[in-house]
């Protein structure tokens, strides 16, 4: 397939119901890591580019100002050179990275491509992106980091930054794109495209539980799981509802003494603790029949493939005869109980189509969390770690973990968190129960809990709830989801990940960022705040004026003016500038006030 192919297809995927309107996301409810958040926002940024569906003279519109938000706008502005505008509803950026004081990211945890094979611990790895990297640490150093690169751009490139500001939802409007601005000042803007990078909204928390429960972002103090002063004696049982990576996490904050999300790495498989053990689970890892069948094509694609070389070849059996070929032959045999009376050119309507989607996922889902679980009962631990490893875990506790998946295992989960789980199994006290969680009370200083299974009951003390996030939003909304374009989207695979594995540096560096990257800029440590030798100062201005000139007569010449702003060299030039700017700004307001006060009187 052709690299234009593959770029077009990548914007197919990408695209809404709205013309010029794209997902950072791909509408996608998995591998949400921040690593895979990167990836896809540079992978679409790429494609917008090569496809030349974004140039130099457009304005784009990214909603969101979080990881994704912040990676779509400067890869955009130094790919394409074209103007960009963040909208972000919070006053701050990534506040959610802030608050979580306790929360460890790294670029190989909740990664679903897992341990490169060669797993080192390196509290501090960094990512390998051609820009926008970061290195692994705790929440609020990873925030500053980001935003400190993303201020150094900023200062360099034509993107404008607007805080405390919410858009609607965005609609089409003479070959643009209308957003409207829920601000009194401001009714809609227009754009030459859109980027949404929502992300996937707050965790699923219910207020009226009786649960002991807070956000994860939020969560993470050790003393917070240690017992009760006040309970004397007994055993301690706690429940974590939903088995996902944030309740992994949780899982090993309450079986592990004083655990901490930076010392994660002692319980995953690295050389320190066996002599080529990361490579052994990386290869364990990749040969599993799930991941090699969901790696670069959808179950729907892998199908019509088999199907095809069956068809061509009858007596060939693809699928082997060993054990871990088993679950390759139930997976296509049940696709071709659905699949069996259509063909590769047939037009299946969109109810049916969702229909036999769902039925694949789910059981590609429950084969995966059974192939996963004898992959890791294969691993000794006894072999891997010394006796000492028990000293580590609790014995006045006792964790229960409900799950939607067949064992505690499960594809929404990262490959090296199953290690870690194959760990907690073996040395804590932790049972699983294939159910989920439909209600709680408080009964005694007990939360009494009902689940959908009704013969498993149970008092607990503590309760936990891990049940993903909420996936609001314009990027999560079915409404907003373009139909996949059938049957010619099943001829080709899905959009490569460019920047998986194998960074090229050269092919995506351009003039236009490596002089971002090397330009100096000077220090923004000035006597008083608002003065004009700050750096924030004047691009505060220049983002407000703008705003005020979008959609007015001095649309254009403010525009020009703010790129030449951002590639200005010497302060007094950048003043000069600035001022300008402020004064078409002014004269544009003094315009729409005219236009008030007459429409008023009239």
């Amino acid at each position: 397939m052709s690299d234009l192919v593959r770029w077009k297809l990548m914007c197919e995927l990408a695209a809404s119901r709205i013309p010029k309107v794209y997902s950072s996301t791909f509408f996608s409810h998995r591998n949400i890591s921040i690593v895979d958040q990167q990836s896809r926002c540079f992978n679409l940024c790429w494609a917008l580019h090569r496809m030349r569906r974004i140039r130099a003279e457009h304005h784009v519109a990214i909603v969101g100002g979080g990881v994704s938000g912040l990676t779509c706008a400067v890869a955009l502005a130094a790919w394409t050179g074209c103007l960009v505008s963040i909208f972000e509803c919070e006053t701050t950026l990534l506040k959610r990275f802030r608050r979580a004081g306790h929360r460890y990211i790294h670029p190989d945890l909740n990664q679903t491509g897992g341990s490169d094979g060669h797993l080192i611990y390196d509290p501090h790895k960094e990512s390998r992106f051609p820009f926008m990297n970061w290195c692994g640490n705790y929440a609020p150093a990873f925030a500053e980091e980001l935003i400190r690169k993303f201020e150094h751009y900023r200062a360099t490139l034509p993107i404008a930054l607007h805080l405390n500001t919410t858009v609607g939802t965005p609609q089409a409007a003479n070959q643009r794109v209308e957003l409207p601005i829920l601000k009194p000042t401001r009714q809609s803007m227009r754009f030459d495209a859109v980027i949404l990078a929502t992300g996937f909204g707050e965790e699923k928390l219910d207020e009226d539980a009786a649960t002991n429960d807070i956000s994860y972002w939020l969560s993470g103090n050790p003393l917070t799981y240690r017992s009760s002063p006040l309970r004397k004696g007994g055993t301690e049982r706690v429940l974590v509802s939903g088995n996902g990576d944030s309740a992994i996490i949780e899982v090993a904050q309450l079986l592990i003494r004083d655990f901490t999300h930076e010392n994660i790495f002692s319980f995953l498989p690295s050389n320190t603790l066996a002599q080529g053990l990361s490579t052994r689970y990386a290869m364990a890892i990749q040969d599993l029949a799930h991941r090699q069948i969901a790696r670069h094509e959808s179950m729907i694609q892998w199908y019509w493939r088999m199907r095809a070389f069956i068809e061509i070849n009858p007596r060939a059996n693809l699928f082997g005869s060993g054990r871990g070929d088993q679950p390759r032959r139930e997976l296509y045999q049940i696709a071709h109980r659905l699949l069996r009376k259509f063909d590769q050119e047939s037009d299946i309507e969109e109810p049916l189509l969702s229909s036999i989607t769902e039925t694949l996922q789910a059981q590609f889902d429950t084969l995966a969390s059974r192939e996963i679980k004898a992959c890791l009962d294969s691993f000794v631990l006894s072999n891997i770690f010394s006796d000492k490893i028990l000293g580590a875990f609790r014995t006045d506790l006792h964790v229960t973990v409900t799950g939607r998946s067949p064992t505690i295992y499960s594809t929404r989960q990262a490959p090296l968190n199953w290690f870690l789980l194959r760990v907690l199994m073996e040395y804590g006290a932790i049972q699983y129960h294939q159910t989920h969680l439909t209600g709680s009370r408080l009964v005694n200083n007990l939360t009494r809990c009902q689940f959908a299974n009704p013969s498993l009951k149970g008092d607990f003390h503590r309760v936990i709830t891990r049940h993903g996030p909420t996936y609001t939003g314009y990027a999560s909304d079915p409404q907003m989801r373009r139909p996949t374009p059938l049957p010619s989207i099943w001829k080709f695979l899905p959009p490569p990940e460019f920047f998986e594995g194998k960074y090229d540096q050269k092919r995506f560096k351009n003039r236009r960022l490596l002089r971002a990257q090397r330009r100096p800029l000077p220090l923004d440590d000035v006597s008083y705040p608002g003065s004009w030798d700050s750096a924030s100062t004047l691009w505060a201005h220049a983002d407000q004026a703008l705003w005020f000139c979008h959609g007015q007569p001095e649309a254009a010449k403010a525009e020009h003016l703010y790129r030449r702003l951002k590639g200005s060299r010497t302060p007094s030039t950048r003043r000069s500038i600035s001022k300008r700017l402020l004064e078409l700004a002014a004269t544009a307001v003094r315009r729409q006030n005219r236009r008030r006060r007459s429409s008023a009187a009239g």
